[in-house]
């Protein structure tokens, strides 16, 4: 059987090596060069984690709701409490898996904890591509793999976002590595721990089940004996969709409704056409399509690789094509991170290419150069994509205190809905996006309640339709305009109205409460 081999240029010890161990004493530098072999990945990974931990805001809408989904089910869990709704239903992931962590995490260490949390995951998703990096091309090549993708904006953004992305990722990432290695060293062992780990990913984020084949064929086409790889790669699948089926015929049943309206069979939340999609993924990560595209045209060309080069470029694409399909613009720069854990392994193999050194370390660091500062600029502004609602909070935070059993009605709750949920009950929150009252839901529903009292803290920015429709109407339903306070994100100015209205419900409101 022929054996397939990795195009590697011979391994030298870097001069710095030499230079830092010559002030050893010389029974440790043996071992010392084995770690110092690390430093260059250490400094990768430090850099990574300044550049996520340097973002700070209020809590999003989607961590709010994770982290107080997971304190719901927890409670169902040890004290029998219902739930209001089936979070399964909804959530694009098992809620009983990230937001069950993302809770507990929450109630030891706060909001910081869990956004740690997915720095970790993060940095161990760049660990995973520096060792696939090396062993399907060579050390050189890994340690431009990991730098390209440490300083990617998403990377950056995903690293300090306490969400199920950066877990399904780094679990991807850790599959793929796993799978590597047991091509290499042939160990088959390893063929239930890579299936245990994508189906991990799945589970957590359903959306990673687009890129479980784009795992098996980098394991398929690592270098060695191709008939190991194939197997390999086949076992791994096929154990694979075993697991996932036998988990969404069992303990999963609930979650197959999530998986249709969120992810198969999802309705766009914000339309956007193909043209929306291809100038949203050219500002996300321009550097990457152009120097990826690159790259994939040297592993084809140059390696002879090249179905392995249209796997890695197929994988960057992916999201984008798949949410140009769908019509749908949510989410897509935190899955463009996804495609970002497979093309930087072609970029790595490029960026090492053995061309005339001195050249191509100056070009290889200013590509490096440019792709961070576009990263620092871009997870900027995706961090700046919600408003800092520390002070809407703090004003509610008055009249929590003096009305502890008030019914809120408002746009973009979960945030607010996260500060107070120790103190409040599910039933005293309502959104404008999902409104019922009375048997009625959507605009007839808030007109009924409002008229009717049922709720008394009223908080609107125009978010939705329904919102700017009641804006306009609030005074005529005997609310007052307490406070109008002034936010900024990075796509504009929001600017919330807070009505209140304490007089006694009345109508259905009145027999409900």
């Amino acid at each position: 059987m022929s054996t397939i081999a990795p195009n590697r240029p011979e391994e030298r010890t870097p001069v710095w090596e030499h230079a830092v161990a010559s002030f050893l004493p010389l029974r440790i530098r043996d071992r010392a060069r084995s770690w110092m072999r690390h430093l260059p990945l250490a400094l990768i990974l430090l850099i990574q984690a300044a550049a996520s931990l340097r973002l700070s805001n209020t809590i999003q809408r989607d961590e709010g709701l994770y982290i107080w989904t997971g304190y719901r089910i927890i409670e169902n869990w040890l004290h029998g409490t219902p739930l209001s709704d089936e979070p399964a239903q909804y959530f694009s992931g098992a809620p009983a898996v990230y937001p069950v962590i993302a809770s507990v995490l929450d109630r030891v260490g706060g909001l910081e904890l869990t956004r740690i949390f997915s720095l970790l995951w993060m940095l161990a998703a760049t660990v995973a591509i520096h060792a696939v990096a090396k062993r399907m091309f060579h050390t050189k090549a890994a340690f431009w793999a990991a730098a390209s993708f440490a300083v990617a904006g998403p990377t950056m953004f995903l690293g300090h976002f306490a969400t199920f992305d950066a877990m399904a990722l780094s679990l991807l990432a850790l599959a793929m590595a796993a799978g590597v290695r047991g091509v290499q060293r042939r160990q088959y062992a390893l063929v239930p721990v890579v299936a245990v780990l994508l189906s991990l990913a799945v589970i957590s984020k359903y959306a990673a089940l687009m890129f479980v084949p784009f795992v098996l064929a980098v394991i398929w086409f690592a270098p060695g004996q191709r008939w190991r790889s194939i197997r390999f790669a086949g076992l791994a699948g096929l154990l694979t969709a075993g697991i996932l089926a036998v988990v969404g015929l069992t303990v999963g049943r609930p979650a197959l409704q999530g998986l249709t309206s969120t992810t198969t069979n999802r309705s766009a939340i914000v339309n956007a056409s193909w043209q929306d999609i291809a100038l949203l993924t050219l500002e996300s990560i321009w550097p990457y399509l152009l120097v990826g595209l690159v790259a994939a045209c040297y592993i084809a060309l140059r390696l002879r690789r090249p179905l392995l080069a249209l796997v890695l470029l197929g994988a960057m694409l992916a999201p984008a094509v798949y949410q140009a399909y769908i019509g749908e613009s949510v989410s897509l720069e935190k899955h463009l991170t996804f495609g970002l854990v497979f093309i930087c392994l072609a970029i790595g193999a490029l960026l090492s290419a053995p061309i005339v050194h001195p050249i191509r370390r100056v070009v290889s660091a200013g590509v490096i150069m440019v792709m961070g500062i576009v990263g620092l600029a871009s997870s900027h502004h995706l961090y700046e994509g919600w408003s800092n609602t520390q002070e809407l909070s703090d004003i509610m935070a008055y009249s929590w205190e003096a009305t502890p059993y008030m019914r809120t009605l408002g746009d973009v709750g979960e945030p607010l809905r996260y500060r107070f949920m120790h103190e409040t009950e599910d039933w005293q929150w309502t959104t404008t996006d999902s409104i019922y009252y009375d048997g009625q839901r959507g605009m007839e529903a808030a007109e009924a309640g409002l008229r009717d009292r049922y709720w008394q803290y009223v908080y609107l920015d125009g978010t939705t339709q329904e919102s700017r429709e009641l804006m306009g109407e609030m005074e005529s339903f005997g609310y007052e305009l307490t406070h109008t306070i002034d936010l900024q994100n990075s796509y504009g100015p929001d600017v919330y109205q807070v009505w209140e209205n304490y007089e006694a419900p009345r109508g259905a409101a009145a027999d409900e409460g």
